[in-house]
């Protein structure tokens, strides 16, 4: 984590901290409702008094399942009794105390399995925050027999301090406790800020329950909660994660922040194909525009020599992608999808028995989860973070006689506008001052969806501008008196093609798009937000241009050389393919990274046809 965004976390975690510690008696729980030990001098409280997370729904069976009441008779047998292990629920609390004990009675008295130690399928995981708001372990509970009790902890520093705790993986309980000193004040951890609170929901098999973690906060959906700082809802139900419509029926009824689909590993390519998309527009009518990641299955440590692991994962993932593809064709643009084959590494080293993780293919899990989930857990932009005024066309290309409308937020009453055509010389064509300004706050998906501004004004472009690339200047003077400026563009199509000019210079304006990072995400990591690559980028937001980088020295001497050239945008040649048929030879000169299927192809027929 970025050190800016570790400072930032711990000033968050220690105001809360404080406001915690000086909440209402509401918070804090009344030793009353401890129970004493007969043995050492603390009390015995109920988890439950403090909040379970990682549970869906209030209404189970038990208090400590993972699925509802009503969810048993509804789903298999074998999902319904592995709902009933306790894998991803976590308790948070502050408490003063120098030393934790916990009491945990078991529903199942096999402890462990002969790939995953008793840690981890039966046992106790304990978190501490610290100062600068990162989770330390602590301490794990070690079970040897149904009912376990063990100190967790113990001299730690005085002070109240915030603990998470995580419940066993592969076994149920039915009752936990929680023990501090008599004199030790017991509270709720502070509530999760409001951005944070929708959990990430996971739906997978025995890898997604955590086999084979260590203990219960290695699995790398715990890892994940930890990093990211909200709730995860982990429903790995062992072998029997299997895109079952029983299952996307109940996930329906989570308002999460995006849904995780983990289930290859149980599946093969024809119930792959059959039913991750009966699945998504299963959720899709309930959540439509949650994002969905799909997830490939993690290859086989040993498919690097064996033909057998090596088919299998190629054949389902190459039946998971040609589902996701089929759901983008067909509109679903809030699905997402990430390949397997770095999930645990690919030095064969990750796994206990060639499929399940250890410790390390669990890290590595999380690393490459995290980066595809950040982009869809994206965080508001904060006013400070923006300039005082900026904007952007609703259009990146247009002809005279057509409108164009300009977006503008500003923290100033006024601002004013001045466009310039920009070529061997700059030819300001228009200017007005004070606008009304207003300023808009920026969506929290912005770099992916666009900001969604109103339109500030809306101007006819005028018969006599020829076609060039368009600057427009945007000045204010905000409150504290300092004069800022910002910049947005646009392109002026030629009204009468080939007219003046057998010459087309198409710019490079998707690449421009793509290396801007305004709203928190370009498609590149060295400059996005936490230093993650964005997986989609918008159009409808400040742009940063790479214009006078690239195409503008070869403009300022083709002008001045008396060579003319029209001008049009990369989407032209996808949304106007018949302007090359009035052009001799279409140029591209720059930085062009950023090509669509139908732009290629119109510019392959136009050169089929003669062109050059």
């Amino acid at each position: 984590m970025p050190r800016l965004s570790r400072l930032l976390l711990s000033a968050i975690y220690l105001c809360c901290l404080v406001a915690a510690a000086r909440a209402a008696d509401a918070d804090l729980i009344d030793p009353s409702q401890g129970k004493p030990d007969d043995k050492q001098p603390i009390l015995w409280y109920d988890v439950r008094l403090l909040g379970v997370e990682g549970q869906g729904w209030a209404d189970t069976k038990a208090p400590f399942d993972r699925l509802p009441a009503k969810a048993e008779g509804v789903v298999r047998k074998e999902v319904w009794g592995l709902s009933r292990h306790a894998a991803g629920l976590c308790v948070r609390f502050v408490a003063d105390a120098t030393a934790v004990h916990a009491r945990w009675t078991l529903t199942s008295a096999n402890l462990a399995m002969p790939h995953m130690p008793a840690t981890g399928v039966s046992g106790l995981d304990l978190y501490i925050r610290m100062p600068d708001g990162r989770w330390q372990w602590l301490g794990v509970g070690r079970p040897d027999k149904p009912t376990n009790v063990a100190r967790l902890a113990a001299g730690l520093p005085a002070g109240p301090h915030e603990f998470l705790l995580y419940l066993p993986l592969y076994n149920g309980v039915s009752s936990v406790e929680v023990g501090v000193a008599k004199e030790a004040k017991l509270r709720k951890a502070p509530a999760r800020l409001p951005d944070l609170r929708k959990p990430v929901v996971f739906y997978g098999t025995s890898i997604t329950q955590g086999g084979c973690a260590s203990r219960p906060g290695m699995v790398h959906t715990a890892i994940l909660g930890r990093r990211l700082d909200r709730p995860v809802l982990n429903l790995g139900f062992s072998g029997s994660g299997r895109m079952e419509p029983e299952v996307g029926a109940l996930m329906a009824e989570i308002d999460a922040a995006v849904y995780v689909i983990d289930c290859l590993p149980n599946m093969d390519a024809k119930a792959v194909a059959g039913h991750t998309e009966p699945l998504v527009r299963l959720l899709r009518k309930t959540r439509p525009t949650t994002p969905i990641l799909l997830v490939e299955d993690r290859s086989y440590a040993n498919a690097a020599i064996l033909d057998g692991p090596r088919r299998h994962n190629a054949d389902s993932r190459a039946a998971l992608r040609k589902a996701y593809e089929k759901l983008v064709v067909d509109g679903d643009d809030h699905v997402h999808y990430l390949a397997g084959d770095a999930l645990i590494g690919d030095d064969g080293e990750g796994t206990v028995d060639g499929s399940h993780p250890t410790d390390l293919g669990f890290v590595r899990q999380a690393d490459a989860l995290q980066a595809a989930l950040m982009p869809l857990l994206p965080k508001p932009v904060l006013r400070a973070d923006r300039r005082p005024v900026e904007g952007y066309a609703n259009k990146l290309s247009v002809v005279p006689g057509e409108e164009i409308a300009f977006h503008v937020s500003t923290v100033a009453p006024k601002y004013s506008l001045e466009i310039t055509r920009v070529g061997a010389e700059r030819a300001v064509v228009w200017r007005k001052d004070g606008l009304e300004g207003k300023d808009y706050p920026v969506p929290a998906d912005a770099s992916a969806r666009g900001c969604g501004w109103p339109a500030a004004l809306t101007l006819k472009v005028p018969a006599d501008w020829k076609s060039g690339y368009y600057a427009g200047r945007l000045t204010a003077t905000p409150p504290d008196g300092k004069p800022a400026s910002s910049e947005l563009f646009f392109v002026i199509r030629p009204a009468d093609p080939g007219k003046g000019t057998k010459i087309l210079l198409q710019l490079s304006t998707n690449t421009y798009n793509a290396y801007t990072n305004w709203g928190g995400y370009s498609l590149y990591a060295y400059h996005a937000k936490d230093k993650v690559q964005g997986r989609r980028v918008s159009f409808d937001r400040p742009q940063y241009s790479q214009f006078a980088t690239w195409e503008l020295p070869f403009i300022a001497w083709a002008e001045k050389n008396g060579y003319a050239l029209d001008y049009c945008t990369n989407l032209d040649l996808e949304h106007h393919p018949e302007l090359l048929k009035s052009y001799k030879l279409v140029l591209s000169v720059g930085h062009d990274e950023y090509w669509s299927a139908p732009m290629r192809d119109n510019l392959e027929k136009y050169i089929g046809d003669g062109g050059n």
